[in-house]
């Protein structure tokens, strides 16, 4: 892969081998973290309860945890698994935020935290294991949360993309137009924008085109004045036919210095990168 070389601009060339197309899975907090000393003195975490399925599904899988703990906690997702009556459950520790995935029976006696997960099944293996990926991308997220905020108001206003959406919430998108991935992202913005405002940072982490590409958006995007216009703006530029036109140094420059904060800052090592913002 080409790396982007215009040395005057650059005070530090993008290290493009520390970056994947795939979304962020790791630097996630400790099980031990999320669930306090209770874990150091339980190898699997199983808790024994004696509740029934009475109540709404997951409501006994809240009350069993609240009642062991001594926290609070919401419930995110409760599913049952593929051909069998076990269920998975996504839970939220009101007090700092952090997800955990568990598995519990169908009576909800039984609860088990889940840092891995193996089975014959290939549909239940691999669904348990996006929802781990998931939630260590998730709980980064939340970790992090100060750090990403103040990076991303760090990116200048005339840089960023604002699209603005059906909610005032933002979600933030670091995205590299000759990524794969993130143009299967661009593709699904609407159902983005049904949620929140869409706050767009290409970079050029991926190669020249990448950078070209970048520019090219920087340069045209301001002639976009309605969230239709933008969003054609940028699936014209990410589309894969697409061969970036020559733009000035300006335009250059600015996605070479966005491009070297975001990949400094370690927090951002795989585009795309999608951050909701935490207040």
């Amino acid at each position: 892969m080409k790396k982007f070389l215009p040395q005057k601009l650059l005070a530090k060339k993008p290290s493009l081998k520390k970056f994947s197309w795939q979304k962020l899975s790791s630097k996630k907090p400790s099980l031990q973290k999320l669930f306090g000393a209770f874990l150091s003195s339980s190898i699997f975490a199983l808790f024994f309860g004696a509740t029934s399925l009475s109540a709404a599904a997951g409501d006994d899988v809240i009350k069993l945890l609240e009642s062991k703990l001594n926290r609070t906690f919401s419930l995110v997702k409760f599913e049952q698994l593929n051909d069998t009556k076990m269920f998975l459950a996504v839970v939220q520790d009101k007090s700092n935020g952090y997800r955990t995935l568990l598995l519990t029976d169908d009576k909800q006696k039984n609860v088990a935290v889940v840092p891995m997960f193996f089975s014959s099944d290939k549909t239940n293996a691999e669904r348990i294991n996006k929802e781990i990926a998931d939630i260590e991308s998730y709980n980064f997220r939340v970790q992090n949360s100060a750090k990403l905020n103040e990076l991303f108001a760090s990116i200048p206003k005339d840089y960023a993309i604002t699209i603005q959406g059906a909610s005032d919430k933002i979600t933030y998108i670091v995205s590299d137009p000759m990524c794969p991935h993130c143009q299967d992202e661009l593709a699904n913005i609407e159902s983005r924008l049904e949620k929140s405002t869409i706050v767009m940072i290409p970079v050029g982490l991926l190669g020249q085109a990448s950078m070209d590409k970048a520019a090219e958006i920087q340069a045209k995007i301001k002639g976009a004045k309605t969230p239709k216009e933008q969003i054609q703006v940028l699936r014209e530029i990410y589309a894969r036919t697409h061969s970036p036109s020559a733009q000035s140094q300006e335009y250059s420059a600015k996605v070479i210095n966005v491009t070297n904060k975001i990949q400094s800052s370690n927090l951002i090592e795989a585009v795309p990168f999608i951050y909701e913002a935490v207040k």
